[in-house]
């Protein structure tokens, strides 16, 4: 992909080595977005949830735990969620405070695991040696020639 109208470019940090970080707005806050393909949903930190004023008994927000985890959450739908040029209206998300945002250094400031929930909506490219990503927009239609060739030797 090359950047350019259907294709936004997002420099990234790597923590550990493999696990990628960009900048992002949700509803107007920045925060640091882990881009996670493995994430099946997309979850905010404390310090995120507190920037957007969600709490427990608000119209639209309701409380539940992790799937395999105890750890109490609130779910939600927020929005936008903007990643230079790709940008989400809506998109259901939860809250809460994990131990991933403190082992990744992403406890003290808003920040969010974008998911597959996301990620599902777009292209995504990821090239580890340049340290970019490349999204298109959300149900971008298929590019020409986006066919995939047969594979050979095999």
């Amino acid at each position: 992909p090359s950047y350019g109208w259907d294709w936004s470019m997002l420099n990234v940090a790597k923590r550990w080595d493999h696990f990628l970080i960009v900048g992002a707005m949700v509803d107007g806050v920045a925060v640091k977005a882990l881009i996670d393909t493995g994430a099946n949903q997309t979850i905010l930190n404390g310090k995120l949830r507190d920037a957007l004023g969600l709490a427990e008994g608000q119209p639209g927000v309701t409380t539940g735990k992790l799937a395999l985890t105890d750890a109490k959450m609130l779910k939600t739908h927020i929005g936008p969620i903007v990643l230079d040029r790709t940008r989400w209206e809506s998109l259901e998300v939860q809250a809460g405070d994990l131990p991933l945002f403190k082992a990744l250094g992403l406890s003290e400031a808003p920040a969010m695991v974008l998911g597959n929930d996301a990620l599902k909506q777009v292209r995504l490219f990821v090239d580890y040696a340049g340290d970019r990503i490349y999204l298109t927009r959300p149900a971008a239609p298929a590019l020409v020639g986006a066919e995939s060739p047969p594979l050979t030797g095999q």
